[in-house]
């Protein structure tokens, strides 16, 4: 249920659960169960951010491009990225590039995505890192990134 949480909430879609009440209009005890230790692994993944990382920045002398940063390096191995979408998705394609703590230029690329619209998460081989950057590669219109947050899931 998770990868599918991911594939589709984590692309800006609905998560259909599809589970009804039973004769008695409940739903039946099993898929509570079920989905209260769902929305519990959902918690332990995404309701805490990594702390120290700041909150999202222009990059200096960089068009397009937007970082998080951490004063010590951290594992990470998710990013959730939100768009404004009061005057639509504008987004059409982006990059995630990791910052590799040991060389002060050097970054590698974690993750290529199409849309971010409501939310993505963006899932990624873990890495060090103390600077996460989103390059917009490209976009129709004006577009707004309203957050990025890095997670790190065991």
């Amino acid at each position: 249920m998770v990868g599918i949480y991911e594939m589709s909430v984590g692309r800006g879609a609905n998560f259909l659960i599809n589970i009804g009440p039973d004769r008695r209009g409940l739903l039946p005890e099993a898929d509570v169960a079920r989905l209260l230790e769902f929305g519990a692994e959902i918690k332990r993944r995404y309701g805490e951010p990594i702390k120290g990382f700041s909150d999202i920045k222009p990059e200096e002398g960089m068009k397009d491009s937007f970082s998080i940063t951490c004063p010590e390096p951290q594992l990470v191995n998710r990013v959730i990225l939100k768009e404004n979408l009061t005057e639509g998705e504008s987004i059409t394609s982006f990059k995630i590039y990791a910052h590799l703590p040991t060389y002060k230029s050097k970054r590698i690329c974690v993750y290529m995505g199409c849309t971010i619209g409501h939310k993505a998460i963006c899932v990624f081989p873990t890495i060090r890192t103390g600077k996460l950057t989103v390059e917009v590669v490209s976009h129709n219109g004006d577009y707004e990134i309203t957050d990025m947050k890095a997670y790190f899931v065991k």
